[in-house]
């Protein structure tokens, strides 16, 4: 049997800047409150991850989306809310996010988060989390939780209960964009 997470302890954590590792709705994933600079840092440092290499928020629901880019094109909104698979979407900043989080075009990188675990704590926490896959930069990904690194095990401050025993390999989401004409653009498949 699985031990259960505090949800409480989770959302005051996020609130302390501390980093965690979580299962998504894609691959499991180490993060922090996206509006945190001093958080985003020590995750870049944990990872080993180069400073220009961005990495992807989430979000809890569409509206959380609107209030950290400039617009949601229609065609986006479209696709989002019929696609069965988990799609990060590049949206063109507002501004009110760390620059470490927004690349050379000046855009964001935002997954709305289908998992209800994971949507209910980043909806109770009202801000979007950095994710980032719990490995070490240029590493491959871990498929499932027995995958993850010691070394990023023991350099975050909380690791979920949640998920530890699913053996199911998991992949990363598609990674979309718009381009000058307005088509979308797979960056990732």
């Amino acid at each position: 049997m699985e031990q259960s997470d505090n949800i409480e302890q989770i959302l005051t954590l996020l609130g302390q800047g501390k980093i965690w590792i979580h299962p998504t709705d894609t691959v499991w994933g180490m993060g922090c409150d996206a509006t945190n600079t001093l958080s985003i840092q020590k995750l870049y440092s944990l990872k080993k991850r180069p400073l220009d290499k961005t990495m992807i928020l989430l979000a809890s629901d569409m509206a959380m989306v609107k209030k950290y880019v400039k617009e949601v094109h229609p065609k986006i909104d479209n696709l989002l809310h019929y696609s069965e698979r988990p799609i990060t979407v590049l949206y063109p900043d507002n501004g009110m996010l760390p620059s470490e989080l927004v690349n050379p075009y000046g855009e964001v990188a935002i997954r709305i988060v289908k998992e209800p675990w994971l949507q209910s704590i980043i909806h109770s926490f009202g801000k979007p989390l950095v994710a980032t896959s719990a490995n070490l930069h240029g590493r491959k990904f871990p498929i499932n939780f027995a995958h993850i690194d010691q070394e990023i095990l023991e350099g975050v401050d909380y690791v979920a209960f949640r998920g530890r025993t699913n053996k199911t390999p998991s992949e990363p989401s598609v990674v979309i964009t718009l381009n000058e004409k307005d088509d979308i653009v797979f960056l990732r498949e």
